[in-house]
């Protein structure tokens, strides 16, 4: 995958911090086929002389644009990417093929053998581009072979700058063991005369059992200890003792003891890296992210999660169980994880400023839809009333829908629901209409908060409303929790009862949900109590520790500056989008938005969203078909909805969002020919047509998403 590198590094450590250029052996490094014999040690400098080819550049023998490059290290590194500039007038290499730690590699070689990774390359003139590495596959690399089989048809191959960035172990390749254990044997196992584990830093005075190796037998001994190994007395020690140090058992003789490899063939327990454990998953997951980079991402519920919350969520947080709450937990081994869900906690509160006294929060939650049933079974028995936003109106499923015909969400099944709707005139939520039904349904329960609706709730008419009938009032506020954190959309925590959100959406956080709650009784219930039980044991059991992990992570950042910027470049860039959707034409639910997303209404242009979800998807615009006021159908809805979030999260501004309704306006036009030139007037007849050779408007398509990816991948993409 190829990231975009066109921003400044003054605060922050994209260049010099992780190239490798000091750590390349220059007296070593060689090429085949170059028209100049050494020319190639001149493609290697530093990141900001990656343009500067006034000491000369690496150039194939006219004819013949084959290279291969030979990288010798200094040390053992680590390498994250690999970017290439290559010559003007289709010299340019245009394939790079890379193996590691294979010394005297020739062509026939290279031609014959599997490389770790091969990329197709663009032409890279500018040196703004950086070509991702497998990580997993590039670590302990002693040396590196590029292969460059091709160019873009040029007579020779150019290439003018070669940067590697990642890290060096500074260790030398021929030490034994990276990985330490202390070995503690138990003496209540053995006849034996007391061990004790220490780790050695240093010299390697015994050799290492390699992957493949077997535990002694049990029984046998070596000078007076025992040699037979279990995994549950071996502790990791400290990652500071990492790096150049061997872990043996030492009896009073000072003996030496090795212990094996954890992941030898007689061990049941596998430690491989993905792309080694399991290559197919590997690849769906490179072919996702390259799909990732590549679209125009505009679902308004998705959003691009930080490399450091990825790290947390794959940690070993996964490994440990913890039924209940901090401090009241069913297993055992549970201090950390009590220290980190309480500094969640306290982080939620801080990120929507909430008084600790007055509010709590349960940070347990699988998702959104989980916790808001949570919430129901804490205030609600079976078949007492709610009232949601009906989902044709921009609500959830979750909320209660059913149809005539049938309850389709949990939430009808067990409760009894009736829908509020919006003021189809206006797109706003018809309160007085809401204030009506409440007053005659006399519910238990009002849900505010929508999954497509562009404006804010008016939570202190709902609170009225709620007082007037005895019900709870509770917002779920999965898609905006980024923006009410960073206060650019009203505060429903001053005028409801509960609040869920999910953590995913705009707070840009792992999947899970929360739930915050008074901590006064409200209608005679103690909210606290109440949720908690609910959560556990009522309807879930071990937490998932990792996600909430990656979300204390997120909730940090989420009280910065920098978020409370990003939050504001959501909205504003929202706004630009719909601005120019209108100018070209679109009538949008409610006329404009407040928040993350626009619901456009395409009815009256004589398409429907399901269409144009497709066109634009084989565009690499990525969006969804949505209901609007007044559909009839959910599989062939009116609308699409649109959201920013994601791309903006990626960098972009008001200007590539103006650009982005203009791509969002081809799409439509050739979704709108399309449809004329279908025979059938079934969506399924559609479907078949576009993907048959009678489908003409395939290079328009095409086209569009030659443009559309041109602009995306100028952007890099988060996380890892």
């Amino acid at each position: 995958m190829a990231c975009v590198h066109d921003h400044s590094c003054e605060d922050h450590d994209c260049s010099s911090d992780f190239s490798l250029y000091k750590h390349v052996d220059l007296s070593k490094v060689s090429a085949l086929n170059e028209a100049i014999t050494g020319s190639v040690k001149s493609v290697f400098r530093s990141w900001e002389q990656r343009l500067n080819s006034s000491e000369g550049h690496l150039e194939s023998n006219e004819g013949d644009p084959e290279l291969l490059v030979f990288i010798p290290f200094t040390s053992d590194v680590k390498i994250k990417s690999i970017s290439v500039v290559g010559g003007a007038d289709g010299t340019s290499p245009s394939k790079m093929r890379a193996f590691i730690n294979r010394e005297g590699i020739d062509f026939s070689d290279a031609q014959n053998m599997q490389p770790i990774q091969e990329w197709d390359l663009a032409e890279n003139l500018q040196g703004v581009l950086e070509y991702q590495t497998k990580y997993s596959r590039f670590q302990g690399v002693g040396n590196l072979t590029l292969h460059f089989p091709d160019n873009f048809g040029g007579d020779a191959t150019q290439i003018h700058y070669i940067g590697l960035k990642g890290e060096a172990t500074q260790l030398k390749r021929d030490v034994v063991a990276t990985i330490v254990y202390e070995l503690m044997p138990n003496p209540s196992d053995h006849n034996m005369q007391a061990c004790s584990g220490t780790a050695v830093m240093g010299s390697v005075q015994q050799p290492v059992w390699a992957k493949g190796s077997t535990f002694f037998p049990k029984g046998s001994f070596f000078n007076g200890c025992p040699h037979q190994v279990k995994i549950a007395s071996v502790k990791p020690c400290r990652s500071s003792q990492l790096e150049g140090s061997l872990v043996t058992g030492r009896p009073p003789s000072s003996m030496s003891v090795s212990v094996p490899e954890i992941g030898g063939s007689e061990s049941s327990f596998i430690d491989h890296g993905l792309s080694e454990a399991d290559p197919h998953v590997r690849t769906i997951i490179d072919k996702e992210k390259q799909r990732q980079f590549r679209s125009l991402e505009l679902i308004a519920s998705e959003n691009f999660t930080s490399r450091a919350v990825m790290e947390a969520v794959g940690s070993c947080l996964t490994n440990k169980y913890s039924e209940g709450l901090p401090g009241k937990r069913y297993y055992g081994g549970n201090e950390f994880i009590d220290e980190l869900e309480t500094l969640c906690q306290e982080r939620a509160l801080a990120a929507f400023r909430l008084d600790g006294k007055k509010w709590g929060v349960n940070v347990q939650p699988l998702s959104g839809s989980p916790a808001n049933f949570e919430v129901y079974t804490a205030l609600l028995n079976p078949h007492d009333r709610i009232m949601g936003l009906d989902l044709p109106h921009g609500g959830h499923l979750s909320h209660g829908f059913m149809t005539p015909r049938r309850r389709v969400s949990g939430t009808s099944i067990y409760f009894e629901s009736m829908p509020y709707r919006l003021d189809e005139s206006t797109g706003i939520v018809d309160y007085d209409m809401l204030e009506k039904s409440a007053n005659l349904f006399r519910p238990k329960l009002i849900i505010a908060g929508a999954s497509a609706y562009p404006r804010d709730f008016d939570y202190p008419r709902m609170r009225k409303i709620a007082d007037a009938v005895g019900a709870f009032l509770m917002m779920d506020m999965a898609h905006i929790s980024g923006l009410v954190a960073a206060s650019v959309v009203a505060d429903p925590f001053e005028y409801c009862d509960v609040v869920t959100t999910t953590t995913h959406k705009s707070l840009r956080g792992p999947r899970g949900g929360m739930i915050f709650f008074r901590r006064e009784p409200v209608l005679g219930v103690d909210l606290e109590s109440a949720v908690n039980n609910a959560v556990f044991p009522g309807l879930q059991g071990g937490p998932h520790n990792h996600t909430i992990g990656g979300l204390a992570v997120c909730l940090n950042y989420a009280q910065s500056p920098e978020f409370r910027a990003y939050q504001n470049k959501v909205v504003s860039n929202c706004r630009a989008l719909a601005n120019r959707l209108i100018e070209l034409g679109y009538k949008l639910v409610s006329g404009g938005t407040d928040n993350h997303l626009v619901l456009v209404d395409l009815r009256p242009l004589g398409i429907d969203g399901a269409r144009v979800e497709k066109i634009l998807d084989m565009a690499s615009i990525t969006l969804n078909k949505n209901s609007v006021p007044g559909d009839k159908s959910a599989q062939v809805p009116g609308g699409i909805r649109i959201g920013s979030p994601a791309m903006t999260t990626r960098g972009f501004t008001e200007k590539e969002f103006i650009a982005t309704a203009d791509f969002i306006h081809e799409g439509v036009k050739i979704a709108l020919e399309a449809k004329r030139s279908v025979s059938g007037s079934k969506l399924q007849d559609f479907m078949k047509f576009i993907g048959s050779p009678d489908f003409t408007l395939m290079d328009l398509v095409s086209e569009l998403r030659m443009r559309v990816e041109a602009l995306t991948t100028q952007f890099p993409l988060p996380g890892l």
